[in-house]
C-alpha cells in the first residue's frame, strides 16, 4: 500500500471512530506524519533526552502529535490514536501535560478560552459564578490559573468538570479575562 492510500485510510479511520469531518482528519493525518518524522529525527540525531519506559514514549508521541496539529487532542482522538480505552487516553493526556508543562501550555489555554463555559447565580450580595470544562486537562489548567492569581474558596468538582466560586478573584470578568473565556460562552 503507498502512503497516499495508508493516509486516506487513516483519515476514514478518524472520521468513522473519532467522529471528526474528513477535513479535520486529513489535518489530524497530516500531524501525525510531521510527528513521526520529527520523532524519528530527534531520536537519530540524539538532540533530546529519548524516553527509556513505554508510558514516557507515548506521551512524548502525543506531544510531538499536538505540537504538529497545534491543538490539545481530544481523550476519544488520543483513545483512538494510541488504540486505548478512554481512562488510558486521559491517563495518557495528563502524564504528557505533567512531563512537557511548557509544550502544552498554549494548547491548554486555548482549549480553556475556547471551550470553557459559565453561569451565574446567586444575587448581588451572594453572587456565583460556575465554570464549566469539556476535559480534564483543561479544568485543571484553570483551576492552576486561578490558583496562581489569588482566587480563594474554589469549590470543584472533578466530576462535572465544573469550578464554582464565591470570592473568585475582583470580579467575575477578572476571572473570566484571566481564563480568556468570552462573554459570548455564557450558558443558556
Amino acid at each position: 500500500m503507498d502512503l497516499s492510500e495508508l493516509k486516506a485510510g487513516t483519515a476514514q479511520h478518524l472520521v468513522t471512530y473519532a467522529g471528526l469531518e474528513a477535513q479535520d482528519a486529513g489535518k489530524l493525518v497530516d500531524a501525525l506524519c510531521q510527528a513521526a518524522q520529527g520523532e524519528l529525527l530527534t531520536m537519530v540525531s540524539g538532540s533530546e533526552p529519548y524516553p527509556s519506559s513505554m508510558t514516557d514514549l507515548r506521551a512524548l508521541r502525543l506531544r510531538y502529535i499536538c505540537q504538529a496539529a497545534e491543538r490539545l487532542l481530544s481523550p476519544r482522538e488520543v483513545a483512538i490514536l494510541f488504540k486505548t480505552t478512554d481512562s488510558g487516553a486521559q491517563t495518557l493526556l495528563t502524564r504528557m501535560e505533567r512531563l512537557y508543562p511548557a509544550a502544552v501550555d498554549r494548547y491548554l489555554d486555548r482549549l480553556v478560552a475556547t471551550a470553557g463555559r459559565f453561569d451565574t447565580d446567586g444575587d448581588a450580595e451572594h453572587p456565583r459564578v460556575i465554570f464549566y470544562f469539556p476535559q480534564l486537562g483543561a479544568w485543571e489548567h484553570a483551576i492552576a490559573k486561578l490558583e496562581r492569581a489569588g482566587a480563594t474558596d474554589i469549590q470543584r468538582s472533578k466530576a462535572g468538570l465544573t469550578i464554582e466560586t464565591p470570592k473568585l478573584l475582583p470580579s467575575r470578568e477578572a476571572a473570566q479575562h484571566l481564563l480568556g473565556i468570552p462573554d459570548s460562552a455564557k450558558r443558556k
